[in-house]
C-alpha cells in the first residue's frame, strides 16, 4: 500500500512539474516573441530582431521639420495583404525596409506627379527570413490617416523612394478621423481633418511632445508662417 502511494505521489509530482515547465516554456515563448528580443533566451530563438539606431540631429521645431522635408503629405496606406520588403545592401542584411503604397489625401509641401507614392519604412524581412524591428519606428498600418514628413532617397540612383525624415521624427497619425471622408474634390484633408489631433504611438522626444499638442490645422498654420 505504501509503495503504491509512493508511486502515485511520484507520478503526480512529475506531472505537476511537467505542467509548471510547460507553462513556463509557453510564457517564455509569448514573452520573448512579444518583446522581440534579439538575444537567445532559454534556447528559444526569435526570428524577430530589434535594431537600435542613433539618428541625426532631431529637428528643433515643427517649422524645421517642414524645412528639411522634401515632401509633406496627409495620406493612408493602400491595403496590401502581402507585404513587400527591400534589402538595399547585399553585405548588410540588418538594413531592411517595408514598402508601403500611400494614397495621398493632400500635399502640404512638395510636388508629385500622381496620387500615390511608394514609401519605405525602416524595418522588414531580409532575404534569410529574419524580421528586423527598428526601435522607435512607427509601424505603418492600414486604415490609418497619417501626417508624413518625407525625404526622397535612392540606393542605385535609378529608383527613388520616399522615407520618413530622421527616423522616428517623420511619422504621425491623426486621431478621431473615424467616419470622416473626403467627399468631393473641393474638400481637402486639412478641411476634413483640421480638428484631428496629431499623435505618435510613443512620446520619444521633445519634437514628439510638441507635435502631440497640435491638431492638423495648427500644423498647417505653423508652416504658412
Amino acid at each position: 500500500m505504501k509503495k503504491t502511494l509512493f508511486v502515485i505521489s511520484t507520478i503526480l509530482l512529475f506531472a505537476f512539474f511537467g505542467v509548471i515547465v510547460g507553462v513556463n516554456k509557453e510564457y517564455l515563448l509569448m514573452h520573448f516573441n512579444s518583446t522581440k528580443q534579439v538575444h537567445v533566451h532559454n534556447h528559444i530563438e526569435s526570428r524577430h530582431k530589434l535594431v537600435s539606431a542613433v539618428w541625426g540631429q532631431e529637428p528643433s521645431s515643427v517649422e524645421n521639420l517642414f524645412e528639411i522635408s522634401d515632401l509633406v503629405i496627409v495620406g493612408s496606406p493602400i491595403n496590401n495583404k502581402e507585404k513587400e520588403y527591400l534589402q538595399p545592401y547585399n553585405d548588410d542584411d540588418t538594413i531592411t525596409y517595408t514598402l508601403n503604397n500611400i494614397e495621398i489625401s493632400e500635399v502640404l509641401k512638395g510636388e508629385i506627379s500622381s496620387g500615390n507614392i511608394d514609401m519605405i519604412n525602416y524595418g522588414g524581412e531580409n532575404q534569410n527570413g529574419e524580421m528586423f524591428i527598428w526601435e522607435g519606428i512607427e509601424e505603418i498600418k492600414d486604415d490609418v490617416v497619417y501626417l508624413l514628413f518625407l525625404e526622397q532617397v535612392s540606393f542605385d540612383k535609378e529608383t527613388y523612394f520616399y522615407r520618413p525624415v530622421e527616423g522616428p521624427s517623420g511619422t504621425y497619425y491623426l486621431e478621431n478621423v473615424s467616419g470622416k471622408k473626403l467627399t468631393n474634390s473641393s474638400s481637402t484633408a486639412t478641411e476634413i481633418y483640421k480638428d484631428s489631433n496629431i499623435n505618435v504611438t510613443e512620446i520619444q522626444s521633445e519634437l514628439h511632445r510638441k507635435m502631440s499638442q497640435y491638431n492638423l490645422k495648427d500644423i498647417v498654420e505653423l508652416y504658412k508662417q
